[in-house]
């Protein structure tokens, strides 16, 4: 199984991953600061370009809080920063000088990827701002930072001026030394051309509170891009929420399609792919489709590294997850299905020091269920052994394998007919038996203990053999 640090890996608390340089430093609201404003300003009065780009930055606010947003799209659709309008029930953005209800669609965390999209509908011909290309973003480029400081105090917005201090193409950062305003956060950051190269995000604060001077940082536009597109696809809500997307990833897309099929899809985990926020291990992300009570098997497998698996329903909370700190061994999740939907699965490496290539596939199952017996369990036997029963259906000469996992007792295992005949021999104490079924139809699956007074849980589960990978391991798991 996984060491312990990885249980957590879905929680809130998952802080970003910030460069070396930062570390040791705590994240804050843009202080506010003494900008650079009439040297930003001279530079606007001198350049069309950077005035373009201002008519696109908007001023958000909700009943939280404020911020500043950027016009992406000429029919509304707006950019800000998740910690803006995070939980807020009301969102309304201020477009020439007009307050209007705005809508979130896409929202990232905080501690991942800091961004949020809005829409306001009954939108068009709005300005929009020109993008940049963050392969051409260099050290010491001037750049411009604009937004709103404040409750609205008129119709322009703050422009302050510094310069690129570093670059962090993984965690998607740019670092720059201009002073900002609080309330920036959302805002656009532009080279002198006018063109966005990231999105205001936060300064850093060291001691005491005390603002860290020229550590003011924009999340890159290429991870900008990439989260408008993810939006645009339809792909699940863990991309920017607890998964930082990739520059380059598996086959040029973030999710890719799993089939429950058994059949297997190759990946591999390598520098530019997403990553884990919450541990900087690299991820790679799937999807499929299924109804609410089917049974799936999930397994990775890989030579190169320790692996670590995990399932998020359709509504975003995790299912379940698996991981082996060594190589070679599988990661298997046996589970009912909640929900009737879209599932996610993030195959990831275990430490973010690993890469490597590997194995995963999906299983529809004929059967799988969690269960207990207890004083409350009615006895099945004449002897006062208790027991479960469970139903599946299958076809005539159907190869299958029938598995018991974790039992806390001595069990036994018996399969019944639709008429209550019985297939097979009550086995005691297995892990699995393996035949071939009679007739297609019901069958009846029957879980005893084999003392009276024995009590605990388990799990059992109902396979195609011809898709099974190997019973010893999904029994190790």
């Amino acid at each position: 199984m996984a060491s312990l640090s990885k249980s957590r890996r879905l929680m809130l608390s998952a802080c970003l991953a910030l460069p070396a340089a930062v570390l040791g430093t705590g994240l804050s609201e843009f202080a506010l600061t003494m900008p650079q404003v009439s040297t930003a300003r001279l530079a606007i009065a001198q350049n069309q370009p950077l005035a373009t780009a201002e008519n696109a930055v908007v001023y958000i606010e909700t009943e939280l809080g404020r911020g500043s947003g950027v016009i992406l799209a000429s029919d509304g659709l707006i950019v800000t920063n998740a910690h803006v309008v995070e939980g807020a029930r009301q969102v309304t953005v201020t477009l020439q000088g007009r307050a209007v209800p705005a809508e979130v669609v896409a929202l990232g965390h905080p501690n991942c990827l800091d961004l949020a999209l809005l829409k306001v509908s009954n939108q068009s011909n709005l300005p929009v701002i020109p993008l940049g290309d963050i392969s051409q973003v260099y050290k010491t480029e001037p750049v411009f930072a604009i937004g709103y400081p404040g409750p609205m105090p008129s119709s322009s917005a703050t422009i302050t001026n510094g310069i690129v201090s570093n670059l962090y193409s993984r965690d998607g950062l740019i670092q720059f030394d201009g002073p900002i305003n609080g309330g920036n956060s959302g805002g656009a950051v532009v080279n002198g051309e006018g063109k966005l190269v990231g999105i205001a995000t936060r300064k850093i604060e060291g001691s005491h509170g005390r603002v860290v001077e020229g550590m003011s940082f924009a999340i890159a536009v290429d991870k900008v891009l990439t989260f408008v597109e993810s939006y645009r696809r339809g792909d699940p809500a863990v991309i920017g929420y607890s998964i930082m997307p990739g520059s380059n990833p598996d086959q040029g897309s973030l999710v890719q399609s799993l089939t429950l099929d058994g059949q297997v899809a190759s990946g591999v985990l390598q520098p530019g792919d997403s990553a884990f926020c919450g541990d900087s291990t690299l991820a790679d992300v799937y999807t499929f489709e299924a109804e609410s009570g089917e049974g799936i098997m999930l397994d990775m497998a890989s030579q190169a590294m320790g692996i670590y698996l995990v399932l998020v329903s359709p509504t975003g909370e995790v299912v379940a997850r698996s991981g082996q700190e060594e190589p070679n061994q599988a990661a298997i999740i046996l589970e009912k299905l909640p929900a009737t939907g879209t599932y996610t699965v993030i195959a990831n490496a275990l430490r973010p020091d690993q890469a490597g290539p590997y194995q995963l596939r999906a299983t529809e199952l004929l059967l799988v269920e969690r269960g207990a017996i207890d004083s409350r369990t009615r006895p099945c036997f004449e002897g006062g052994q208790r027991c479960q029963t469970y139903a599946f259906q299958a076809q005539a000469g159907q190869p299958i394998t029938v598995m018991i996992h974790n039992a806390e007792f001595e069990s036994f295992l018996a399969l019944l007919g639709a008429s209550g005949e019985a297939v097979a021999p009550e086995q005691s104490d297995y892990a699995s038996m393996s035949f071939v079924l009679p007739t297609a139809g019901w069958y009846t699956l029957v879980v005893s203990n084999t003392e009276p007074d024995a009590t605990g849980s388990f799990m059992v589960s109902v396979h195609d053999t011809a898709t099974l990978i190997s019973a010893q391991a999904i029994s190790q798991r």
